[in-house]
């Protein structure tokens, strides 16, 4: 469809000058009519919040944590030292107990008592997680949650970067409405989140097909990802269809 001028930020109109052949025909006055006019608003602002929460906490709060965290994944590769550092991390995510629901039970805090059983930590860890979540879906405007907290779930885990070479390539969470990630530990300009530009990269696309950091690149001219680098402490939430390593 031919414009009849470029549209602008300043009067959002776009109008149809002609129809390129595909429109319809000339002698259909009302349907030109009632496609002319349309207008063009951007949807495309994309929003991520970000606040650094460790103040607010108990003393040793992140540290205790990490500790916690970065003990179990050297046992657990200890068990595993003959994967690839990113098959050792999907291999860590699928040994935790990630639904909410299921960490009181003792069966499942068998899998790692010291932070699902014993840890005072982890336990406001749940709390604050859910909390943020709650806010980031009511203050970013995607609506509200049911009021039946059985309505909806929350899940969480832990991920370790020890500076191997693992990482967690492009992704969307799937079946979620929101998705934050608090940073116990971090190792400054080396452990950025990226975010990707939603018109470069659809996040109904399969991401988990491509194996090797450079084997997906997001669509030019939205190609320039958006980089957070994270502090200790920090929590950044986000939608969770924006796509993300």
């Amino acid at each position: 469809v031919e414009l009849k001028s470029v549209p602008s930020l300043e009067d959002g109109t776009c109008g149809a000058a002609g129809d390129g052949g595909r429109g319809p025909a000339p002698e259909d006055d009302e349907v030109v009519r009632a496609l002319s006019g349309f207008q063009l608003r951007s949807l495309f602002a994309t929003r991520v919040v970000s606040k650094n929460v460790l103040g607010d906490l108990p003393e040793g709060f992140a540290r205790r944590l990490s500790e916690l965290c970065i003990k179990k994944y050297a046992q657990f590769g200890k068990q595993f030292g003959n994967l690839d550092p990113n098959d050792l991390n999907d291999k860590f995510f699928s040994h935790q107990i990630t639904a909410e629901e299921q960490l009181a039970r003792p069966e499942h805090q068998a899998r790692w008592p010291e932070m699902y059983r014993d840890s005072a930590d982890f336990k406001l860890l749940v709390k604050l997680m859910r909390g943020a979540l709650k806010t980031f879906v009511s203050e970013s405007g995607l609506g509200t949650l049911p009021s039946d907290i059985t309505d909806y779930s929350v899940v969480l885990w832990a991920a370790v970067y020890p500076g191997n070479g693992g990482r967690h390539g492009y992704h969307v969470h799937q079946q979620s409405i929101s998705s934050c990630v608090l940073y116990l530990q971090t190792a400054g300009a080396s452990t950025p989140i990226a975010f990707v530009d939603p018109r470069g990269a659809p996040p109904v696309s399969d991401y988990e097909q491509y194996e090797k950091e450079r084997d997906f690149e997001p669509v030019a001219p939205f190609h320039h990802n958006e980089y957070f680098f994270p502090e200790a402490g920090d929590l950044v939430c986000f939608p969770s269809w924006l796509v993300h390593n």
